[in-house]
């Protein structure tokens, strides 16, 4: 047999072509070493693994590859001396700024390992109450306007009078008791309250 199709979980399939030596998960068309399912099917059909590789890690090659003589050389001190000038390293040139005296330290590492850093609090903004900026970038409405609209509602509600029927009814012993009917309620100002209609019942 030459194509197999095997399977290895989590439930996955692979197509090996022995004769062409390829395989679906392409490991063994990258590196010409078979994997571990093209292993699997040569190992059902009773053959080696090794004759599967391909012929570039063969020992034939390298000796193929690496059969040209090496000259020997010879130390550095039987070199040939030149007569120019030998060459130097640059020249170090003083950066602008002040020398730098401690070290750069990691993202992990504390800036100062003998002080605990201060732990803050999530950021509210002074002018709207949001959170995640301040009132310098604030651009929504202040809480100030928004308490000053709900005080202007308030004392307008505080104003409403009604508009009823006030009657006086007399009592047994004497007395004058006043009973009202509100029927409609108005925006009056504090300044002008509307006048009131009185029956008295005799």
């Amino acid at each position: 047999m030459v194509k197999f199709e095997v399977t290895c979980p989590p439930n996955s399939k692979c197509a090996v072509d022995l004769q062409m030596h390829t395989c679906s998960c392409r490991e063994w068309d990258l590196i010409g070493i078979p994997c571990m399912h093209a292993v699997a099917c040569i190992g059902f059909n009773n053959l080696k693994p090794e004759d599967f590789v391909h012929p570039w890690y063969s020992r034939s090659t390298h000796e193929q590859l690496y059969g040209f003589f090496i000259k020997p050389t010879a130390g550095e001190e039987y070199w040939t001396k030149s007569n120019e000038d030998p060459v130097q390293p640059p020249k170090l040139k003083r950066p602008p700024g002040r020398p730098k005296k401690q070290r750069k330290k990691g993202a992990e590492e504390p800036k100062d390992p003998y002080k605990l850093k201060r732990s803050l609090g999530p950021i509210v903004c002074g002018k709207c109450g949001g959170s995640k900026h301040n009132i310098r970038t604030c651009k929504g409405p202040s809480i100030a306007s928004s308490s000053k609209k709900k005080e202007k509602n308030s004392s307008r509600k505080s104003n409403v009078v009604p508009i009823g029927t006030n009657s006086t009814v007399a009592s047994a012993d004497g007395t004058n008791s006043t009973q009202g009917t509100p029927l409609v309620g108005r925006d009056f100002p504090p300044e002008r309250p509307s006048p009131s209609a009185q029956v008295y019942i005799k």
